[in-house]
Protein backbone atom coordinates (compact mmCIF):
# COMPACT_ATOMS: atom_id res chain seq x y z
CA UNK A 1 0.00 0.00 0.00
CA UNK A 2 0.94 3.33 -0.04
CA UNK A 3 4.55 4.06 -0.85
CA UNK A 4 5.26 0.34 -0.82
CA UNK A 5 3.24 -0.46 -3.90
CA UNK A 6 6.20 -0.17 -6.30
CA UNK A 7 7.53 -3.23 -4.50
CA UNK A 8 4.32 -5.22 -3.77
CA UNK A 9 1.84 -5.18 -6.69
CA UNK A 10 -0.86 -7.18 -6.97
CA UNK A 11 -1.79 -8.92 -10.05
CA UNK A 12 -3.11 -12.52 -11.20
CA UNK A 13 -0.71 -13.35 -14.40
CA UNK A 14 1.57 -16.21 -15.12
CA UNK A 15 4.52 -14.17 -13.12
CA UNK A 16 4.70 -12.96 -9.92
CA UNK A 17 7.03 -10.08 -8.96
CA UNK A 18 10.21 -10.95 -7.25
CA UNK A 19 12.47 -7.89 -7.06
CA UNK A 20 13.40 -4.58 -8.36
CA UNK A 21 17.40 -3.35 -9.05
CA UNK A 22 15.70 0.74 -9.85
CA UNK A 23 17.76 0.70 -13.30
CA UNK A 24 19.34 -2.29 -13.49
CA UNK A 25 16.88 -5.02 -13.62
CA UNK A 26 13.56 -6.93 -12.63
CA UNK A 27 12.95 -10.21 -11.62
CA UNK A 28 9.57 -12.29 -11.70
CA UNK A 29 9.17 -15.88 -10.64
CA UNK A 30 6.13 -18.65 -11.90
CA UNK A 31 3.25 -17.98 -10.22
CA UNK A 32 1.74 -21.01 -8.86
CA UNK A 33 -1.68 -20.00 -8.81
CA UNK A 34 -1.83 -18.94 -12.60
CA UNK A 35 -4.97 -19.85 -14.12
CA UNK A 36 -3.97 -21.63 -16.93
CA UNK A 37 -3.17 -25.08 -15.68
CA UNK A 38 0.85 -26.26 -16.22
CA UNK A 39 1.52 -22.40 -17.48
CA UNK A 40 3.41 -20.89 -17.15
CA UNK A 41 6.63 -22.94 -18.19
CA UNK A 42 9.29 -20.48 -16.94
CA UNK A 43 10.71 -20.25 -13.54
CA UNK A 44 12.09 -16.87 -13.46
CA UNK A 45 12.21 -14.50 -16.03
CA UNK A 46 14.91 -11.09 -15.64
CA UNK A 47 14.42 -8.20 -17.45
CA UNK A 48 17.46 -6.14 -18.05
CA UNK A 49 17.01 -2.50 -17.84
CA UNK A 50 18.64 0.51 -19.25
CA UNK A 51 20.90 -1.50 -21.27
CA UNK A 52 23.12 0.12 -24.18
CA UNK A 53 21.43 -0.98 -27.48
CA UNK A 54 25.21 -1.67 -28.73
CA UNK A 55 26.45 -3.72 -26.21
CA UNK A 56 23.29 -5.47 -25.39
CA UNK A 57 23.17 -6.78 -29.06
CA UNK A 58 27.13 -8.04 -28.34
CA UNK A 59 25.74 -9.98 -26.09
CA UNK A 60 22.28 -11.19 -27.43
CA UNK A 61 24.94 -12.17 -30.11
CA UNK A 62 26.74 -14.25 -27.59
CA UNK A 63 23.89 -16.00 -26.59
CA UNK A 64 24.10 -13.98 -22.95
CA UNK A 65 20.22 -12.47 -23.68
CA UNK A 66 17.56 -14.90 -24.74
CA UNK A 67 15.27 -11.70 -26.32
CA UNK A 68 15.81 -8.21 -27.58
CA UNK A 69 13.57 -5.42 -29.18
CA UNK A 70 15.58 -2.39 -28.95
CA UNK A 71 18.69 -1.74 -31.63
CA UNK A 72 20.41 0.82 -32.86
CA UNK A 73 19.88 1.43 -36.47
CA UNK A 74 22.76 -0.13 -37.77
CA UNK A 75 22.58 -3.56 -36.19
CA UNK A 76 18.94 -3.65 -36.69
CA UNK A 77 19.91 -3.32 -40.77
CA UNK A 78 22.85 -6.02 -39.94
CA UNK A 79 20.18 -8.34 -38.33
CA UNK A 80 17.48 -8.15 -41.38
CA UNK A 81 20.46 -8.87 -43.63
CA UNK A 82 21.59 -12.31 -42.11
CA UNK A 83 19.02 -15.04 -43.60
CA UNK A 84 20.34 -17.51 -40.37
CA UNK A 85 18.25 -15.03 -37.76
CA UNK A 86 15.00 -14.39 -40.00
CA UNK A 87 12.79 -17.50 -38.51
CA UNK A 88 12.97 -15.93 -35.04
CA UNK A 89 12.49 -11.98 -36.38
CA UNK A 90 9.70 -10.33 -36.56
CA UNK A 91 8.96 -6.53 -37.52
CA UNK A 92 5.61 -4.82 -36.35
CA UNK A 93 4.10 -1.89 -36.01
CA UNK A 94 4.28 -0.80 -32.29
CA UNK A 95 1.14 0.78 -30.76
CA UNK A 96 2.53 3.91 -29.39
CA UNK A 97 3.07 7.86 -30.00
CA UNK A 98 6.34 10.07 -30.15
CA UNK A 99 6.90 13.71 -31.00
CA UNK A 100 7.92 16.90 -29.02
CA UNK A 101 5.96 18.17 -25.93
CA UNK A 102 5.87 21.43 -25.38
CA UNK A 103 5.11 23.10 -22.17
CA UNK A 104 1.92 25.16 -22.80
CA UNK A 105 2.55 27.21 -19.65
CA UNK A 106 6.01 27.93 -20.30
CA UNK A 107 7.03 30.51 -22.74
CA UNK A 108 7.62 30.81 -25.70
CA UNK A 109 5.48 27.40 -25.72
CA UNK A 110 2.79 29.18 -23.79
CA UNK A 111 2.29 30.99 -27.69
CA UNK A 112 -0.16 29.60 -30.37
CA UNK A 113 1.77 30.27 -33.53
CA UNK A 114 5.44 29.34 -31.87
CA UNK A 115 3.84 25.49 -31.14
CA UNK A 116 2.44 25.38 -34.63
CA UNK A 117 5.66 26.69 -36.14
CA UNK A 118 7.29 23.58 -33.67
CA UNK A 119 5.15 21.14 -35.44
CA UNK A 120 5.78 22.51 -39.05
CA UNK A 121 8.75 22.35 -38.86
CA UNK A 122 9.52 18.84 -37.63
CA UNK A 123 10.88 16.98 -40.55
CA UNK A 124 9.18 13.40 -40.15
CA UNK A 125 10.56 12.25 -43.39
CA UNK A 126 14.48 12.50 -42.20
CA UNK A 127 13.76 11.29 -38.59
CA UNK A 128 12.44 7.87 -40.71
CA UNK A 129 15.47 7.80 -42.68
CA UNK A 130 18.02 8.91 -39.80
CA UNK A 131 16.58 6.19 -37.73
CA UNK A 132 16.90 3.49 -40.39
CA UNK A 133 13.54 3.31 -41.99
CA UNK A 134 12.21 1.82 -38.54
CA UNK A 135 10.05 5.29 -37.56
CA UNK A 136 5.99 5.29 -39.48
CA UNK A 137 5.35 9.08 -39.70
CA UNK A 138 2.61 10.36 -37.76
CA UNK A 139 0.87 13.71 -37.57
CA UNK A 140 -1.67 12.88 -34.60
CA UNK A 141 -2.06 11.85 -31.60
CA UNK A 142 -3.59 8.18 -32.91
CA UNK A 143 -1.09 5.37 -33.84
CA UNK A 144 -1.58 4.01 -37.47
CA UNK A 145 -2.90 1.02 -36.50
CA UNK A 146 -6.06 1.71 -34.13
CA UNK A 147 -9.07 3.18 -34.24
CA UNK A 148 -9.11 7.01 -33.87
CA UNK A 149 -6.66 7.36 -36.58
CA UNK A 150 -7.97 9.29 -39.44
CA UNK A 151 -5.90 9.18 -42.58
CA UNK A 152 -7.92 12.23 -43.56
CA UNK A 153 -7.68 14.19 -40.13
CA UNK A 154 -8.27 17.74 -40.93
CA UNK A 155 -5.08 20.02 -40.02
CA UNK A 156 -3.04 16.64 -39.52
CA UNK A 157 0.64 17.88 -38.75
CA UNK A 158 3.01 17.45 -41.64
CA UNK A 159 6.63 19.20 -42.62
CA UNK A 160 6.20 22.60 -43.76
CA UNK A 161 9.11 25.07 -43.42
CA UNK A 162 7.51 28.09 -44.94
CA UNK A 163 4.21 27.48 -42.84
CA UNK A 164 6.58 27.28 -39.24
CA UNK A 165 8.09 30.24 -40.80
CA UNK A 166 4.84 32.16 -41.25
CA UNK A 167 3.81 31.24 -37.87
CA UNK A 168 6.37 32.35 -36.39
CA UNK A 169 5.95 35.82 -38.16
CA UNK A 170 2.60 35.78 -37.35
CA UNK A 171 3.29 35.14 -33.61
CA UNK A 172 5.53 38.50 -33.73
CA UNK A 173 8.66 36.40 -34.08
CA UNK A 174 10.18 37.12 -37.34
CA UNK A 175 12.85 34.52 -39.07
CA UNK A 176 15.72 36.06 -40.42
CA UNK A 177 18.95 34.60 -41.40
CA UNK A 178 22.09 36.38 -39.30
CA UNK A 179 26.03 35.97 -39.45
CA UNK A 180 24.84 32.80 -41.65
CA UNK A 181 22.26 31.07 -38.70
CA UNK A 182 18.63 31.86 -38.58
CA UNK A 183 17.25 33.83 -35.84
CA UNK A 184 13.75 34.38 -34.36
CA UNK A 185 13.20 38.23 -33.53
CA UNK A 186 12.61 38.08 -29.15
CA UNK A 187 13.75 34.63 -29.22
CA UNK A 188 17.33 34.86 -29.06
CA UNK A 189 17.88 32.76 -25.88
CA UNK A 190 18.50 29.83 -25.74
CA UNK A 191 15.92 27.07 -25.39
CA UNK A 192 16.56 23.63 -23.71
CA UNK A 193 15.31 20.44 -25.20
CA UNK A 194 14.76 17.50 -22.39
CA UNK A 195 15.72 14.11 -23.90
CA UNK A 196 17.02 10.34 -22.34
CA UNK A 197 20.39 9.28 -21.55
CA UNK A 198 22.29 7.58 -24.30
CA UNK A 199 22.78 8.07 -27.71
CA UNK A 200 19.37 7.02 -28.80
CA UNK A 201 18.21 10.39 -26.46
CA UNK A 202 21.52 12.65 -28.05
CA UNK A 203 20.24 11.47 -31.48
CA UNK A 204 16.58 12.77 -31.25
CA UNK A 205 17.67 15.69 -29.85
CA UNK A 206 20.37 16.31 -32.92
CA UNK A 207 17.31 15.93 -34.90
CA UNK A 208 15.09 18.75 -33.02
CA UNK A 209 18.09 20.73 -33.07
CA UNK A 210 18.81 20.79 -36.51
CA UNK A 211 14.96 20.87 -37.40
CA UNK A 212 14.11 24.22 -34.90
CA UNK A 213 17.46 26.17 -35.89
CA UNK A 214 15.76 26.37 -39.35
CA UNK A 215 12.71 28.71 -37.67
CA UNK A 216 15.25 30.80 -35.62
CA UNK A 217 15.11 28.71 -32.21
CA UNK A 218 18.98 28.12 -30.38
CA UNK A 219 18.02 24.43 -28.91
CA UNK A 220 20.30 23.08 -26.22
CA UNK A 221 20.32 19.32 -25.34
CA UNK A 222 20.08 18.29 -22.16
CA UNK A 223 20.27 14.90 -21.19
CA UNK A 224 19.10 13.46 -18.23
CA UNK A 225 18.16 10.04 -16.68
CA UNK A 226 14.92 8.40 -17.01
CA UNK A 227 13.71 9.06 -13.39
CA UNK A 228 14.59 12.53 -13.33
CA UNK A 229 13.01 13.17 -16.62
CA UNK A 230 9.99 11.52 -15.58
CA UNK A 231 9.65 13.69 -12.34
CA UNK A 232 10.79 16.59 -13.70
CA UNK A 233 8.64 17.21 -16.98
CA UNK A 234 5.96 16.02 -14.98
CA UNK A 235 6.11 19.11 -12.55
CA UNK A 236 4.38 22.22 -13.17
CA UNK A 237 6.25 25.62 -14.66
CA UNK A 238 9.58 23.37 -14.62
CA UNK A 239 10.58 22.04 -18.38
CA UNK A 240 9.60 23.72 -21.69
CA UNK A 241 10.50 21.15 -24.50
CA UNK A 242 10.79 17.79 -24.28
CA UNK A 243 11.21 14.55 -26.40
CA UNK A 244 7.78 12.61 -25.12
CA UNK A 245 5.97 9.37 -25.78
CA UNK A 246 2.58 7.18 -24.83
CA UNK A 247 2.56 3.64 -25.21
CA UNK A 248 -0.90 2.22 -25.50
CA UNK A 249 -2.07 0.49 -22.17
CA UNK A 250 -5.02 -0.86 -24.12
CA UNK A 251 -5.85 -0.14 -27.47
CA UNK A 252 -8.50 2.26 -27.61
CA UNK A 253 -8.26 6.43 -28.35
CA UNK A 254 -9.08 7.45 -24.73
CA UNK A 255 -6.04 5.94 -23.31
CA UNK A 256 -4.28 8.34 -25.32
CA UNK A 257 -6.81 11.57 -25.48
CA UNK A 258 -7.72 11.35 -21.61
CA UNK A 259 -3.93 10.89 -20.49
CA UNK A 260 -2.25 12.84 -22.68
CA UNK A 261 -4.66 15.86 -23.15
CA UNK A 262 -7.64 16.13 -20.62
CA UNK A 263 -7.35 18.84 -17.83
CA UNK A 264 -7.98 16.43 -15.75
CA UNK A 265 -5.07 14.93 -16.06
CA UNK A 266 -3.00 18.16 -14.80
CA UNK A 267 -1.02 17.66 -11.43
CA UNK A 268 1.12 19.91 -9.84
CA UNK A 269 3.54 17.10 -10.10
CA UNK A 270 3.46 13.62 -11.68
CA UNK A 271 1.51 14.91 -14.09
CA UNK A 272 -0.26 12.41 -17.04
CA UNK A 273 -0.23 15.42 -19.16
CA UNK A 274 2.99 16.94 -19.88
CA UNK A 275 2.04 19.30 -21.82
CA UNK A 276 -0.13 21.12 -18.98
CA UNK A 277 -2.59 21.95 -22.36
CA UNK A 278 -6.19 22.55 -21.37
CA UNK A 279 -8.66 23.05 -23.67
CA UNK A 280 -12.25 23.19 -22.42
CA UNK A 281 -13.59 22.05 -25.53
CA UNK A 282 -11.44 19.63 -26.18
CA UNK A 283 -12.42 18.56 -22.55
CA UNK A 284 -16.28 18.42 -23.05
CA UNK A 285 -15.81 16.28 -26.34
CA UNK A 286 -13.42 13.93 -24.75
CA UNK A 287 -16.12 13.77 -22.40
CA UNK A 288 -18.67 12.70 -24.19
CA UNK A 289 -16.86 10.25 -26.14
CA UNK A 290 -16.29 8.68 -23.24
CA UNK A 291 -19.51 7.50 -22.03
CA UNK A 292 -20.56 7.24 -25.45
CA UNK A 293 -21.90 3.15 -26.59
CA UNK A 294 -22.24 3.81 -30.37
CA UNK A 295 -19.10 3.08 -32.38
CA UNK A 296 -19.42 5.83 -34.51
CA UNK A 297 -20.39 9.01 -32.56
CA UNK A 298 -17.77 8.08 -30.56
CA UNK A 299 -15.00 8.22 -33.10
CA UNK A 300 -17.13 11.22 -34.64
CA UNK A 301 -15.87 13.06 -31.21
CA UNK A 302 -13.07 11.68 -31.23
CA UNK A 303 -11.99 13.02 -34.49
CA UNK A 304 -13.24 16.21 -33.96
CA UNK A 305 -11.17 16.91 -30.40
CA UNK A 306 -8.30 15.78 -32.91
CA UNK A 307 -8.51 18.68 -35.00
CA UNK A 308 -8.57 20.86 -32.04
CA UNK A 309 -5.79 18.90 -30.65
CA UNK A 310 -3.63 19.25 -34.00
CA UNK A 311 -4.22 22.70 -34.36
CA UNK A 312 -3.36 23.71 -30.77
CA UNK A 313 -0.33 22.31 -31.04
CA UNK A 314 0.70 21.17 -27.36
CA UNK A 315 2.89 18.30 -29.11
CA UNK A 316 4.68 18.03 -32.60
CA UNK A 317 3.51 14.68 -33.07
CA UNK A 318 6.26 12.98 -35.22
CA UNK A 319 6.31 8.96 -35.11
CA UNK A 320 5.43 5.73 -34.41
CA UNK A 321 7.36 2.77 -33.83
CA UNK A 322 8.41 0.09 -36.00
CA UNK A 323 9.63 -2.52 -33.54
CA UNK A 324 12.18 -5.49 -34.54
CA UNK A 325 11.75 -8.76 -32.20
CA UNK A 326 14.19 -11.27 -32.50
CA UNK A 327 15.08 -14.55 -30.14
CA UNK A 328 17.28 -16.86 -29.84
CA UNK A 329 16.54 -20.29 -32.02
CA UNK A 330 16.22 -22.32 -28.48
CA UNK A 331 13.09 -19.59 -27.31
CA UNK A 332 9.85 -21.18 -27.99
CA UNK A 333 6.21 -20.48 -28.39
CA UNK A 334 7.25 -16.37 -28.52
CA UNK A 335 4.34 -14.72 -30.32
CA UNK A 336 4.33 -11.24 -30.72
CA UNK A 337 1.18 -9.64 -29.28
CA UNK A 338 0.26 -6.11 -30.63
CA UNK A 339 -0.80 -5.16 -27.04
CA UNK A 340 1.01 -6.85 -24.27
CA UNK A 341 4.96 -7.25 -25.23
CA UNK A 342 6.68 -8.67 -24.51
CA UNK A 343 4.06 -11.47 -23.45
CA UNK A 344 6.24 -14.42 -22.14
CA UNK A 345 3.47 -16.39 -20.85
CA UNK A 346 3.75 -19.35 -23.52
CA UNK A 347 7.30 -19.44 -23.44
CA UNK A 348 9.85 -22.42 -23.11
CA UNK A 349 13.20 -23.07 -23.37
CA UNK A 350 14.38 -26.09 -25.79
CA UNK A 351 17.74 -26.52 -23.80
CA UNK A 352 19.55 -29.68 -22.78
CA UNK A 353 18.07 -30.99 -19.14
CA UNK A 354 20.55 -29.73 -16.23
CA UNK A 355 20.29 -32.19 -13.49
CA UNK A 356 20.41 -31.22 -10.32
CA UNK A 357 23.85 -31.56 -9.14
CA UNK A 358 22.65 -32.54 -5.81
Amino acid sequence: MGERFARHPVGVGAFRFESWEPGLRATFVRNEQFFLEGQPYLDRIVIELNLNRGPAFLRFQAGDLDHMHRFAPTDNLWIHRQEAWQPTLHDSPNLDMWGVGMNTEIAPFDELHVRRAVAFAINRAAWRRARANRLIVLGQPIPANMPGHFDDLQGDQHYDLDAAREEMRIGGHQVQRVDGRYVARGLEEAIEVWVGAGDTGRAYGELIQNDLAAIGLNIEIRQVAFPIYLAETGRRHTVGLFLTGWSADYPDPSNFLDTLFHSRSIHETASENRTFYANPEVDALLDRARVESNREARLTLYRQAEEIIVHDAPWAFAFSNLVTDVWQPYVRGYEVHPVWRPLYRDVWLDLPRVENPR
